[in-house]
């Protein structure tokens, strides 16, 4: 009797312990393997419409997210939207703020340019590795693919044109043996793939890229490395132009000085590495005084940037401490 009252005592403990660990998790504790995948379910299906409806523009930068609409509408609760937020916020796609506040991400010309350069250094090395790996079979696809992209772009169909363009780029990077890359890349393409709506706002994007695409090809095909890896980082390049261009045409906030002249910094450096990277003598051709400036007025706004978070720290801190004191009188 008393071993059955004690094992009776442990079982209401644990089960207290774990009523206090379901009221802490955002998601509530299932033993019930079923019920723990149902609730996975609902979340994944929310995180997927949630997704699809960010990448095709319905949602537009700085749009909000209301969990309770959005449970609504997929007639859930608001513990699977607040998981798919969280998902959604792994893949850069949106900014979760404390409260329970979401918001479709932006990002400025600052970061759009640095993207494209790292994905430009990244996807022309992939290609320039790739010459020695593609096979006949490989560029009979990638001349499949670029007869598809064409049609989408004479019928204007910038959604398919866009899954044929990763269609594309996989063909070749999957001819790699190297996964670390190719997974850079994929990463790469989930966190910013919004970038593709540069095909929805600007449809003559989907002609003269798929020139670029055939350039690739023919570079592939005579096995020229230089060559492949020029034609997919001016790609790239190309691209981010268009990018930059469709978004100033459709954004409803004029750029400021500042922004202007960090893009103009921007451009500028790519110039310099890609001078510097395909010209005959390897050099740029550039003044180094050109480089000097930029690099100074990189220097100043790093600097500048730091201040001005320094300063945002020091004011929330102010806040805070009137915050608690306030408090602290009422009770009081």
């Amino acid at each position: 009797m008393a071993e059955t009252q004690a094992s009776r005592a442990a079982k209401r403990r644990l089960k207290k312990k774990d009523a206090g660990r379901a009221g802490q998790m955002d998601i509530p504790m299932e033993l019930d393997g079923q019920s723990n995948d149902l609730a996975v379910t609902k979340t994944s299906l929310v995180y997927s419409d949630l997704r699809n409806r960010i990448m095709s523009g319905e949602f537009e930068p700085g749009t909000r997210l209301v969990i309770r609409r959005i449970a609504e509408q997929h007639n859930v609760s608001d513990i699977p939207v607040r998981e798919a937020l969280r998902l959604l916020e792994k893949d850069n796609l949106i900014r979760y703020l404390p409260f329970g506040s979401a918001f479709i991400r932006e990002a400025g010309d600052e970061e759009i340019y640095e993207v494209f350069f790292i994905r430009g250094l990244l996807e022309g090395a992939a290609t320039q590795l790739c010459v020695n790996f593609v096979t006949e079979m490989n560029l009979r696809k990638l001349d499949q693919l670029c007869e598809k992209m064409e049609r989408c772009a004479r019928d204007g169909d910038a959604a398919e044109y866009s899954n044929f363009n990763r269609e594309f780029h996989r063909t070749i990077f999957r001819t790699l043996p190297f996964t670390k890359l190719t997974t850079q890349i994929e990463e790469l393409w989930q966190s910013y793939g919004w970038l593709r709506l540069t095909f929805r706002f600007k449809s003559g994007r989907m002609m003269e890229s798929n020139t670029e695409h055939r350039q690739i090809v023919d570079a592939l095909r005579n096995r020229s490395m230089s060559e492949a890896g020029r034609a997919a980082f001016m790609h790239k390049q190309n691209a981010r132009r268009a990018f930059i261009e469709a978004r100033k045409r459709y954004d409803k906030k004029p750029s400021g000085a500042r922004e202007e002249s960090i893009v103009e910094g921007i451009e500028l450096l790519c110039e310099i590495w890609q001078e510097s990277q395909w010209s005959d003598a390897g050099k740029s051709r550039r003044a180094e005084s050109d480089l000097m400036t930029f690099a100074t007025g990189a220097l100043k706004r790093s600097v500048r940037r730091g201040s001005e978070r320094m300063a945002t720290t020091a004011s929330k801190r102010r806040r805070s401490a009137k915050t608690k004191k306030r408090l602290a009188k009422g009770k009081k």
